[in-house]
């Protein structure tokens, strides 16, 4: 069975998350690629935690990882501090490149 992944946006309609339309039953007990984010103005441009030592948000731009930071916690101490930094961090790298 053959399906589209749906785009999910945040507030501010900057960066989006993959999202199975399928009905639970069919999918993963997830609704979204946990933890990868993309950057709407240019998909090329994506954060994603990663959850191995040593742990952090990595960013990607044309699947080359440009940037890494250990220094963000997650989890963070008020919902949502570690994904916010983490997109300022991949914007700022992204300004750096070009």
């Amino acid at each position: 069975m053959e399906f589209t992944l749906a785009k999910e946006y945040d507030r501010e309609k900057m960066w989006f998350r993959y999202k199975d339309p399928r009905p639970m039953e069919q999918r993963n007990p997830s609704m979204t690629i946990q933890d990868l984010w993309v950057y709407a103005p240019d998909e090329r441009l994506e954060i994603q935690f990663v959850g191995t030592e040593p742990r952090g948000w990595s960013v990607v731009f044309s699947r080359k990882v440009i940037g890494f930071s250990p220094e963000i916690p997650y989890p963070e101490p008020v919902r949502g501090d570690s994904i916010r930094a983490a997109k300022r961090l991949a914007i700022e790298l992204l300004a750096a490149q070009a």
